[in-house]
């Protein structure tokens, strides 16, 4: 028998010159082309990459979405707030006002006098404008798509609101 070699309940096992099992060897397959691309960037670096195209197109859809509201958001009227100083608002000679089922846009409206302005109900249920201290001016009960025009022939504010949303309110100022 050689001394390297033991049998062991039928079992060969190889022992070194001191007697000892030498460790068992795990050896790894080499890199094939497909998992290793020596021109490829680092990892680190594809990652800011994507982070960068990313941000890009998160950026591009911020401003495409911010465009439309600010555009959507444009009137052919004037917009007044209550910290607004009348002398610097141009007063047209008409104005349009929609009725949507979160209330009037815009909600409030300069013209001159003897201009109008005409609301079109653009909501699915039916709205009727009723003004304040000026019966006259009230409309009719406006079903889905109809429109309802008011010429305005004295100067002064105008406010108003609809009669099944009390909510929603509007003012025309009449300069």
């Amino acid at each position: 028998m050689n001394p390297t070699d033991n049998q062991d309940n039928g079992q060969q096992v190889t022992q070194g010159l001191s007697g000892q099992t030498p460790p068992p060897v795990f050896t790894t397959p080499p890199p094939t082309t497909a998992s290793f691309n020596p021109q490829a960037p680092p990892p680190h670096k594809t990652n800011k990459r994507r982070l960068l195209i990313l941000s890009l197109v998160v950026l591009a859809v911020l401003l495409v979405v911010g465009g439309y509201y600010m555009y959507k958001g444009r009137s052919t009227t004037n917009n007044i707030t209550n910290g607004d100083n009348l002398e610097n608002i141009e007063f047209l000679s008409e104005a349009t006002v929609s009725i949507t089922s979160t209330g009037l846009t815009p909600a409030t409206v300069s013209i001159t006098q003897g201009g109008s302005v005409t609301w079109t109900n653009t909501d699915t249920a039916d709205h009727t404008l009723v003004f304040t201290g000026h019966d006259d001016l009230d409309s009719d009960t406006l079903k889905p798509k109809d429109s309802f025009t008011v010429s305005f022939d004295e100067p002064g504010t105008y406010s108003y609101s609809d009669a099944a949303n009390p909510s929603f309110t509007g003012t025309v100022i009449v300069e």
